[in-house]
């Protein structure tokens, strides 16, 4: 099932993602982050081989922080008392655009987060974390998300998929390839889950 996808969206929690990842450095569960200046001044040698060099090592530490940020939350995630860690831990994954932790997050898909001393209505991305974590990785994420929704009938399942593929397509490119997705499904469940979802990518607030 071959489709084209947009970027994702931007992140609102991008601004957190460099002191939280420092604070998990001094905590010593992330990667140490890359010492000194020099892999900095590299970045704008004239030599190519340099740049590329500094550029490796750079993206080398930022995998080793995303992997272990994405073991803390596998690992706090059963313990309900830690459940505002591990949305904060999400939310990082999605700032860091961690497409390794797309399975993660669409096991954990509707993991919710409420928040018992406010009166406010929480929003879909605010009580399920990952869907703004996919939202904001973008297109790795739409597949696996949908391979999800076409598996199950759980409703809140089928609006987090909308709000995931809107998000990251735009409502109307989203129901449009949704649609044709449900025309073509063999399987009338199957069929009908996608329409579900289709139809909420329209009604979602």
């Amino acid at each position: 099932m071959a489709r084209r996808m947009s970027p994702g969206t931007s992140s609102k929690y991008g601004a957190i993602a460099g002191g939280f990842l420092l604070a998990c450095a001094m905590a010593g569960f992330c990667a140490a982050p890359t010492k000194g200046k020099k892999v900095w001044n590299d970045l704008t040698s004239e030599a190519p081989e340099t740049r590329k060099a500094a550029a490796a090592e750079i993206l080398a530490n930022r995998r080793g922080e995303s992997a272990k940020i994405l073991e803390l939350a596998e690992k706090l995630i059963p313990v309900e008392t830690r459940n505002g860690t591990v949305k904060d831990l999400i939310l990082l994954l999605g700032s860091l655009r961690d497409a390794e932790a797309v399975p993660f997050l669409v096991r954990n898909l509707t993991f919710s987060v409420f928040y018992r001393e406010t009166k406010r209505p929480q929003t879909i991305e605010d009580q399920l974390p990952a869907v703004k974590a996919l939202a904001d990785i973008g297109s790795p994420s739409l597949e696996p998300v949908l391979a999800r929704a076409e598996s199950e009938d759980e409703e809140m399942t089928h609006r987090a998929a909308a709000w995931i593929w809107r998000s990251v397509l735009g409502s109307e490119r989203a129901g449009m390839v949704l649609e044709e997705e449900a025309k073509r499904a063999a399987d009338p469940a199957v069929k009908q889950r996608l329409r579900a979802v289709s139809g909420f990518v329209k009604t979602l607030p």
